[in-house]
């Protein structure tokens, strides 16, 4: 290994060492003065590179996808509840999707008990072609509240792990402890 001088500084490095180079600009260049670098920023840039590079090859390799998750506002009104946003995401194979309402006060101002609960039931249509039914949920008094709906696709080819776009969404409801909501109309 030869020995290069570089600015005052002895190297054991056999072709590049840290000097000033022809063009007026400092960083690595080779012994014979060609320059193999712009800068040491740009070598910094190289490590980092090659890390981030290494990190996603070992992500893809291990089948690590990034989760993923869409908020939609839409508004729709069944019984005085006002039905104004879903969040869809995926937890790996599983699909969410976290239906939102507000249960106004006035809906639960009845008397007779068993009139201020409410029964309902969602569908959501995704762009992929897939629909997803609820089961029943309840509201029992007035407040901000949400619903989540979980599927699990492992046995449909895991399309959950793919974000989803929602492409309609249908609300149906009854007023009553033992209501029982319609079904869905095509």
């Amino acid at each position: 290994m030869s020995r290069t001088e570089c600015a005052g500084n002895s190297s054991l490095h056999s072709d590049v060492s840290r000097r000033h180079c022809p063009g007026g600009f400092t960083g690595l260049c080779r012994a014979d003065g060609l320059r193999r670098f712009t800068s040491l920023h740009q070598l910094d840039w190289l490590r980092t590179g090659r890390a981030a590079l290494v990190a996603a090859a070992s992500l893809l390799i291990s089948g690590g996808v990034w989760a993923w998750q869409v908020e939609t506002p839409f508004r729709a009104t069944v019984h005085g509840h006002v039905f104004d946003k879903v969040v869809l995401s995926d937890s790996s194979c599983t699909f969410n999707a976290r239906l939102y309402f507000d249960a106004p006060p006035k809906a639960y101002a009845e008397r007779s008990k068993v009139r201020n609960h409410y029964r309902f039931r969602a569908r959501l249509r995704l762009a992929n072609g897939q629909t997803i039914v609820s089961g029943l949920f309840f509201s029992p008094g007035p407040t901000r509240r949400a619903y989540t709906v979980r599927v699990d696709t492992a046995n449909e080819g895991c399309w959950a792990k793919y974000e989803q776009r929602l492409v309609d969404i249908d609300v149906e409801g009854c007023r009553g402890e033992r209501c029982h909501v319609e079904p869905f109309r095509k």
